[in-house]
């Protein structure tokens, strides 16, 4: 009978770990075949979200990760920065989003990769210790960015009418149709209002004045 009670009991503590390993699993699906490819670096909380892969919507406060696939956006008069494993820096202004595609770091080779889906807003990228960003691309309705510079303006209109301000270095910007793309130089901004347009090149970097935007030291 003493063999009985102590296989029955054995049985109900394997019951028991079985049922919180498929608690656990069913409560974090957003996380659990996720990498963390960055944080939060912004202190205050001001209006930031996001939501993983499979998972739901949570506010993103200081030092919280962020993974491939998650959407992250701001409301209203919100705003937040991300930094990347390479340190490399993105931030969000007001009324924004984006999807963080990809992201892979060879911190040896100091290579990597990255694309980032821009919805509506407007966006600041800062390169970090990567030497090699031919792997680097960001994506709007209407073009695709190649990240040749390191430090850059974008907003996206709601119709996907998108501008690139460069402030150091350069980028490629690409019509997703076609159409004729250019290389933006330093204080200068591309242009393009929709399918079918080329690309615009004008001087100067004005094209915003969210302050989520200005220089962050996070």
């Amino acid at each position: 009978m003493g063999g009985t009670m102590q296989l029955s009991n054995r049985t109900a503590i394997v019951v028991a770990i079985v049922a919180v390993i498929a608690i656990i699993g069913s409560v974090t699906p957003g996380y659990a075949a996720q990498r963390s490819i960055g944080k939060v670096s912004q202190k205050a909380y001001i209006g930031a979200y996001g939501t993983p892969a499979g998972g739901s919507q949570s506010a993103l406060y200081y030092n919280d990760k962020v993974y491939q696939q998650e959407l992250v956006r701001t409301i209203e008069n919100g705003r937040t920065v991300i930094r990347f494993l390479d340190r490399t820096k993105l931030q969000l202004g007001s009324a924004s989003e984006l999807v963080l595609d990809t992201f892979v770091y060879d911190p040896d080779e100091s290579a990597g990769e990255m694309l980032v889906n821009l919805g509506p807003g407007a966006f600041r990228f800062i390169s970090g210790k990567l030497k090699f960003r031919e792997g680097f691309q960001f994506k709007t309705p209407l073009v695709a960015i190649g990240v040749r510079g390191t430090d850059f303006l974008v907003t996206v209109a709601a119709n996907g009418a998108t501008q690139v301000a460069v402030l150091d270095g350069e980028v490629e910007v690409a019509p997703l149709d076609g159409s004729d793309g250019a290389v933006i130089n330093a204080n200068q901004t591309g242009t393009v209002t929709g399918p079918g347009s080329a690309v615009s090149v004008t001087a100067g970097t004005g094209i915003s004045t969210d302050p989520g935007l200005d220089y962050n030291p996070y």
